[in-house]
């Protein structure tokens, strides 16, 4: 993942998709385990991401880029790490 920057296109999705959530809505991912929960209208929380699944590692990471360009706070609120 090494040098990865999101693209204008990225960011305007996350944004996008970002709003269109209710406070308390969820997204996650089809292919990969990861949930995250819109916490307010400025901050999205990752809630559940399995650590040993091929790729969630760094998608997470792409994820936390994209949102810092989007102007969302990403935080961690995973109890324990998978």
């Amino acid at each position: 993942m090494s040098g990865w920057k999101p693209r204008a296109s990225d960011v305007n999705w996350m944004r996008q998709h970002f709003r269109s959530l209710a406070v308390g809505g969820v997204w996650s991912y089809r292919t990969e385990p990861i949930i995250f929960k819109k916490e307010d209208e400025k901050t999205f929380a990752l809630v559940i991401a399995d650590e040993s699944f091929p790729g969630v590692v760094d998608q997470i990471q792409r994820n936390k880029l994209v949102m810092a360009e989007a102007g969302i706070t990403f935080v961690d609120r995973r109890s324990k790490k998978l």
